[in-house]
């Protein structure tokens, strides 16, 4: 069900920036150590075969964007050499990291939107849930989802 979400063209746009910025960082040592000297926070690296694994990689980027800002304004960051002759990867990391702010918002929404099934999708995998607490649930969604504030009607 969170994988048919993923592809919703608005969404899939942000989940591919997400994913773009944790294997730019992880693939590069130089910027891996900045980053984790920057962050006390580590990524969760996508993998197919983790529960909700966008999800869960969304949200660790959102939770890490200012030790990603500061990654990029660090002195260390400009000398490196891909960053000096301009790169495009070091460019493009550099761009969504500081003037995407269209990514920051809707990532924040995609995360209100997707945490109250998220939650359902938890409990109906643990022992012991009963299906009068997943009918509650489930119901609760919608009321979430109509609350979150930057959310358009088509999406």
């Amino acid at each position: 069900m969170m994988e048919d979400i993923g592809q919703l063209s608005w969404m899939r746009v942000v989940l591919e920036k997400a994913k773009f910025i944790v294997r730019f960082v992880t693939s590069k040592p130089k910027v891996l150590n900045i980053f984790r000297a920057n962050s006390s926070l580590q990524f969760q690296k996508p993998s197919a075969t983790r529960f909700c694994y966008m999800f869960l990689v969304l949200e660790r980027v959102l939770r890490v964007r200012k030790g990603l800002l500061r990654t990029v304004v660090a002195e260390e960051w400009y000398s490196i050499q891909e960053v000096k002759s301009g790169d495009t990867l070091y460019t493009q990391f550099s761009n969504i990291v500081m003037g995407d702010e269209q990514f920051w918002k809707k990532g924040e929404i995609i995360m209100h939107a997707l945490k109250p099934l998220h939650s359902v999708l938890r409990i109906t995998d643990m022992e012991g849930s009963t299906l009068g607490l997943i009918y509650e649930y489930v119901d609760r969604i919608g009321e979430c989802i109509e609350k979150i504030e930057g959310l358009m009607e088509n999406e």
